[in-house]
């Protein structure tokens, strides 16, 4: 009975997490083995594994936006193997493979019109009853980036958050949380909002936090925003003192304060993982949004965000203990890389003379978050990479659509009141 080839790849993880900044990381390997089968290895004249770019899905309406890419890693040329195989039966044979992975490879992201994403497929050449080529079947691998798990970035975007801002004199709001950094495990993150009122007379109709995630195409400049989590905060009723009061919120004689707990395991499906740099990038901001009535009667929508990083937790049993190396030596401060470039698209906006009804300046449009009061000010003492205002205490001023009508147009409001989404200018 004749049987032809065929070529399986095995790779020991179906992802590679290059560690460091956007600019500069340190390269990853991806390890596994390939399996060939119906052919001894005599008649395998040659095999090759191959990570290259995926195709773009015709049929999805997605295009593939992935740099060129072809990395190879030779294991069988011209009948002779470059690397130590194990047969596992007499017409199977298993040989193992490694393949760098660059640190400046673009990180795999998928958009709802373009993707980047990476493939890994094995390629043999084999002789004997029905000679050829035969080539596996592609095995997907996502491509990440985190940064060092003791880096100077994990310990700064790993402290607490805390943002402060005033509207008008009359209202003030504060965002805690636990971390700026969100993992996709089983650890939940504690998040806090305040609203302290510096005026009698304000109701508070609503209060939510908001994760929101944020991608921008650089081929064509476009962006979407889309709230992954929307947390509501309930305002009791009871608490209020007329039935006016009911339907126009509770009285704000006080400071309040409301906890919650961002489940990242229940909210991470879909959400993608930052990427600062590449073809597609994407951003987080997690956001506390209030609705008030004031002295007036007048509803205003206010929002404070600041910024918060979704990343792969880092493996550190993969990483190179103390008794392993060989011995110890320092760094010349020439021979150390900044991760400088990044900070080209983020300066610190100066609050001292900030306007609310000032459209931000053209050179601030290529910068996703310039309305969020970010620019670069003195890459001397810019923060760790891709941690905007990590060094800064950034001071924000909540400004609400009355402000701001001239900037955007107000979106149809639907049968169900919901928050509208207002500037936050500094």
């Amino acid at each position: 009975m004749l049987s032809t080839a065929s070529v399986s790849v095995y790779p020991d993880t179906a992802e590679a997490t290059l560690y460091g900044g956007p600019n500069v990381a340190n390269d990853a390997v991806i390890t596994g083995r390939v399996v060939v089968t119906g052919r001894s290895a005599r008649q395998v004249a040659s095999l090759q594994v191959t990570l290259r770019a995926q195709r773009g899905r015709r049929f999805q309406g997605q295009q593939s936006v992935t740099p060129p890419t072809q990395l190879q890693a030779v294991l069988v040329a011209d009948g002779k193997a470059a690397v130590t195989h194990e047969q596992l039966s007499a017409r199977a044979h298993s040989w193992q493979f490694s393949i760098t992975v660059p640190g400046s490879t673009a990180e795999t992201v998928f958009a709802r019109t373009s993707f980047v994403a990476y493939e890994l497929v094995a390629e043999a050449g084999v002789s004997g009853t029905f000679a050829g080529t035969v080539q596996s079947k592609p095995i997907a691998v996502a491509i990440k980036r985190a940064p060092p798990p003791d880096s100077v970035w994990a310990a700064t975007a790993g402290a607490a958050l805390f943002e402060t801002a005033d509207w008008r004199g009359q209202l003030q709001l504060a965002l805690a949380a636990d971390s700026r950094i969100l993992h996709s495990d089983d650890q939940a993150l504690a998040i806090r909002g305040i609203v302290r009122p510096l005026v009698k007379g304000l109701q508070l109709r609503r209060a939510a936090f908001q994760l929101v995630e944020r991608i921008v195409l650089s081929s064509d400049s476009s962006s979407a925003s889309r709230t992954v989590a929307d947390i509501d905060v309930d305002i009791d009723p009871d608490q209020c003192t007329s039935s006016l009061l009911k339907q126009e919120g509770i009285a704000l004689d006080h400071e309040t304060s409301t906890e919650r707990t961002l489940s990242v395991p229940t909210e991470y499906a879909g959400i993608q993982y930052d990427v600062h740099r590449g073809p597609i990038r994407t951003y987080h901001e997690l956001a506390l949004s209030v609705s008030i009535v004031d002295v007036q009667g007048s509803v205003h929508n206010l929002r404070l965000a600041s910024p918060v990083f979704v990343l792969p937790r880092p493996c550190r049993a993969a990483l190179p203990r103390y008794e392993d190396t060989p011995a110890d030596r320092l760094v010349s401060p020439p021979a150390l890389r900044r991760d400088s470039n990044f900070w080209d698209q983020f300066v610190l906006i100066d609050t001292t003379n900030s306007s609310a009804h000032a459209r931000p300046e053209p050179a601030l449009d290529a910068c996703p978050l310039a309305l969020q009061g970010y620019r670069p000010s003195d890459l001397s003492q810019a923060p760790p990479p891709s941690y905007p205002g990590a060094a800064h205490r950034i001071e924000r001023t909540v400004v609400d659509h009355a402000d701001v009508a001239q900037m955007q147009p107000l979106r149809r409001r639907r049968s169900r009141e919901r928050l509208a989404e207002p500037f936050v200018v500094v």
